[in-house]
């Protein structure tokens, strides 16, 4: 399968006037193992900010985060998605399935770069502890393409998540040649059948 180069995500602490914030003292974002997403992170300075870059070479992708901070306090990071289209096939959308260590709120999802007739929406099991992330449209993105979106992730204390990132497959658009063949087919047997009703 081709290589997907999927991620380039940079995490920022949003500026609290609160002096009780949580700060975050380590943070990982992984792969499961499997080769699917190969990803890496670089945090900067005081952990206020982390680059994640991956290769996704086969769908669906799972990742996890796992963040520590000093203090049960609610810290809130806004991770932003370059998310390219190098699979080989057009996406109708994109679903992120969210799982967390304990309950969590993900919100204020916003579509950066991306088709103008695409929406994007999250919606929370009853428990908050599972998110789901959905963007999708009418236009598909293809091949090549790309879907840039952000959301917020607030939680209390230290918390992990996995994240299974899924392009929906959109519909395959009929070569022009394809739908001169079917059509040619359905006169032939129009053709037959009229052909059949003269003899009796």
């Amino acid at each position: 399968m081709k290589k997907l180069s999927i991620i380039a995500v940079t995490i920022g602490l949003l500026a609290w006037s609160s002096i009780s914030q949580a700060t975050i003292l380590s943070a990982t974002y992984t792969g499961d193992g499997s080769g699917a997403l190969d990803s890496t992170a670089t945090w900067t300075g005081d952990n206020s900010q982390v680059t994640i870059t991956g290769s996704q070479t086969s769908l669906p992708a799972t990742t996890s985060l796992a963040l520590t901070t000093d203090t049960d306090a609610d810290p809130t990071i806004t991770p932003y998605n370059w998310i390219n289209n190098d699979t080989d096939f057009s996406w109708s959308g994109y679903q992120i399935c969210f799982v967390g260590s304990k309950a969590f709120t993900l919100s204020n999802p916003l579509l950066l770069t991306s088709p103008a007739d695409w929406s994007i929406s999250v919606s929370a099991s009853p428990d908050n502890t599972q998110w789901e992330l959905n963007a999708s449209g009418a236009t598909p993105i293809a091949v090549g393409g790309e879907l840039d979106f952000s959301y917020q992730l607030s939680f209390a204390g230290s918390f992990s998540c996995t994240q299974t990132l899924n392009p929906l497959r959109a519909a395959p658009v009929p070569e022009p040649g394809t739908l001169v063949l079917a059509f040619s087919g359905l006169l032939g047997l129009a053709a037959l059948r009229v052909s059949r009703r003269r003899r009796v």
